[in-house]
């Protein structure tokens, strides 16, 4: 019960995906994603916020809605870890592997962790909007969210491509031993 399983993880993705219509940002069809996501969160006992915002990134701007979890960890306060992935999909297609794969992982590693011990530091779960059409949510989190400023590390389950192993494609300055965790 403790363990990440991909079996649980595909259980989610088929909720959350529905009946994997379009649903990019502003539609009715994302509005419904994000219920069925935050019923997945508060259905493992956690708390969902729903970060309502407006975000802009050069000249594009939209609503967003992001919603906001968190396993908590065994020492108060303290910086927190943020796993990332986002509900919208391109207006052509159904998200499923960009990103809704993403949010699955997110959903299971939350009941793992919720499963076992505590981890140490909090584990905040960010799934946000607006992604597919210039990072708006994750733009809306930074700059608005009061918690976005105690996060420590960021993992971001994001595709790339359509084939091929999973990999990871993109890190920041100052993270050697996170990549030798990874490898």
């Amino acid at each position: 019960a403790t363990e990440f399983s991909a079996a649980r993880a595909w259980g989610v993705l088929e909720r959350i995906a529905g009946d994997q219509a379009p649903h990019g940002v502003g539609t009715a069809a994302n509005a419904a994603v994000r219920e069925r996501i935050a019923a997945e969160l508060e259905a493992l006992g956690l708390e969902v916020e729903r970060q309502a915002a407006i975000a802009c990134r050069g000249v594009t701007c939209a609503p967003v809605v992001n919603l906001v979890a968190e396993v908590p960890g065994s020492h108060a306060g303290g910086p927190a870890v943020l796993l990332t992935s986002h509900y919208d999909s391109v207006h052509a297609g159904p998200g499923v592997a960009d990103d809704l794969h993403g949010v699955a992982i997110a959903v299971e590693t939350a009941r793992a962790l919720l499963a076992g011990e505590r981890p140490v530091h909090p584990v905040r779960i960010l799934v946000d909007e607006g992604e597919e059409v210039g990072l708006l949510g994750a733009t809306a989190f930074v700059e608005q969210h009061p918690r976005a400023r105690e996060i420590a590390v960021v993992v971001n389950a994001e595709a790339r491509g359509t084939t091929g192993l999973s990999s990871m494609f993109e890190t920041s300055d100052g993270n050697a031993a996170l990549v030798s965790a990874y490898l």
